[in-house]
């Protein structure tokens, strides 16, 4: 796993990315739970880009 993720040459603080992908988790839940009637934070959904390629 990278320990730490650049944007313009700058590095992306862990706090930073920890937040980002509560947010992503809390929508996809919350989407999950209204439109297909499941409790997951990761079902129905699909990361792309460098994050789905698992190259981040």
């Amino acid at each position: 796993m990278i320990h730490h993720v650049e944007k313009h040459g700058e590095v992306i603080p862990q706090d930073t990315r920890d937040l980002l992908a509560l947010r992503y988790r809390t929508v996809t839940s919350t989407i999950n739970r209204d439109f297909w009637n499941v409790q997951s934070e990761t079902q129905h959904s699909l990361l792309v880009g460098s994050y789905g390629r698992g190259q981040l």
